[in-house]
């Protein structure tokens, strides 16, 4: 997209180029073009262009001239052959990767364009939604690594997420886990349910201890279930792990054996979006009187967390399913008007702002930026109207990305669902640590 303006909160020039006067000068001069227009490189980029001016309410920022009779822009003409090829070429692999740019016909259109913006954010390019040589080069490497194949460098494959402290992530069967501790790969979480546990970042291993209820438990992990890191398509790991549960009556020991293959990239749907997922498979089998499980992970490297879980058991009626429904960032140590700031251009931007509208917000009381993107409007079973919006936070040449879900509640104020009755339901960021 276009630079926008620094501006806090007026959505119309958030997302509106900057590159022109502030005053007008008359109707076909060329100081009246606008410098993205002027320095485009052929009508090829001057019809995007100027169509992403359209498509963003900015049309008023068109020069004189720039369309003909009947309302088609002056002068313009089919793409290049050689233009063509790349795009068909674009389309072929971002089907294959999971996106969904319609069919691979050679031509630029909205499809193509929104699939090319989804898989620049997610390889941190700039979310332009153009076909270049640089995005088919970061293609074909995301292609490589995809399939397991190629060189080193190209076959890296997803690495163990990370997580800050105060994050809340919240989750469709009611679930919230916030986190409160941080040793290194190691991560404590606390949930809404009372319970405090500690987890590996390696999400395939089960809690390497907890506390709930008067009982406790560890566990001991034997085997390597790191190799299946990095996360790559044909990537296999095997683990056993010993229990020691504690508390009420007598100690109990249970032994699983867990094997866990990566069967490749998959894109799904859930609460809080649409996601380029790997799609992880794990099989237990236990000592003890249990049905078999097989668990499948769907893991989105574009946000670092795992967005949907799926338990299939022998018995159908316990399966059981999951789905992220919003992370909430972690800012503990943020003043207080640059959290309330943040949540008001939530809330504003939600209220006001269409599908797939971008707007960014920063303040002079911390070094971040952040920009909002609008996604999916739905009415939940309670009637409430919701949204899902995807915050990309920026700082320190760092970018991070958060999605999220805000439902209106019947004052009008947006929240995030399940932490409503909470002492803090806001929909922009956590103290998360008390």
């Amino acid at each position: 997209m276009p630079k926008g303006r620094a501006h806090r909160f007026d959505r119309r020039v958030a997302v509106c180029p900057t590159e022109v006067p502030d005053q007008r000068p008359p109707a076909g001069s060329a100081s009246a073009t606008p410098v993205l227009l002027r320095q485009a490189s052929g009508l090829f980029n001057t019809v995007l262009l100027a169509s992403l001016l359209l498509s963003t309410g900015c049309g008023s920022l068109l020069p004189a001239g720039i369309f003909a009779e009947g309302g088609e822009l002056a002068g313009a003409t089919e793409p290049t052959e050689e233009q063509q090829k790349m795009t068909a070429q674009a389309q072929k692999i971002l089907t294959e990767l999971g996106y969904q740019p319609g069919e691979p016909d050679g031509l630029d259109g909205p499809k193509t364009r929104d699939a090319i913006r989804e898989f620049q954010a997610q390889t941190d390019m700039p979310e332009d939604g153009q076909v270049s040589p640089a995005l088919l080069k970061q293609l074909a490497i995301a292609l490589d690594a995809d399939r397991g194949a190629g060189s080193a460098g190209q076959a890296n494959g997803a690495e163990l997420p990370t997580y800050e402290l105060g994050s809340t992530f919240v989750y469709s069967d009611g679930l919230v886990q916030t986190v409160i501790g941080l040793d290194g790969q190691r991560t404590r979480w606390r949930t809404n349910r009372g319970d405090t546990f500690t987890a590996d970042s390696n999400f395939v291993v089960p809690w390497l201890s907890w506390y709930s209820d008067g009982r406790n438990g560890e566990r001991l992990v034997q085997g390597r279930p790191e190799a299946l890191w990095p996360l790559r398509a044909g990537q296999k790991a095997s683990f056993t792990v010993r229990t020691l549960i504690r508390g009420k009556g007598r100690p109990e020991s249970t032994k699983e054996t867990w094997d866990c293959s990566t069967e490749g990239r998959a894109r799904i749907s859930v609460v809080s979006g649409v996601f380029s997922t790997l799609k992880v498979t794990c099989n237990r089998q236990t000592d003890y009187r249990s049905p078999s499980l097989t668990r499948v992970w769907y893991y989105a490297p574009g946000i670092g967390h795992v967005v949907r879980m799926n338990d299939f058991y022998d018995i159908a009626e316990s399966d059981r399913h999951v789905e992220l429904v919003s992370v909430r960032p972690g800012a503990r140590d943020w003043p207080p008007a640059a959290r309330a700031g943040l949540g008001w251009a939530l809330e504003d931007a939600l209220e006001t702002l269409q599908d797939g509208a971008v707007t960014q917000w920063s303040s002079s009381g911390v070094d971040v930026r952040v920009n909002i993107r609008l996604g999916k409007r739905f009415e939940r079973g309670d009637r409430k109207q919701c949204r899902t919006f995807m915050q990309t936070w920026m700082t320190a040449g760092q970018k991070r990305s958060y999605p999220g879900t805000g439902c209106r509640d019947n004052l009008g104020r947006w929240q995030v669902p399940g932490l409503e009755n909470g002492k803090d339901g806001s929909i922009a960021v956590s103290d998360g640590v008390s």
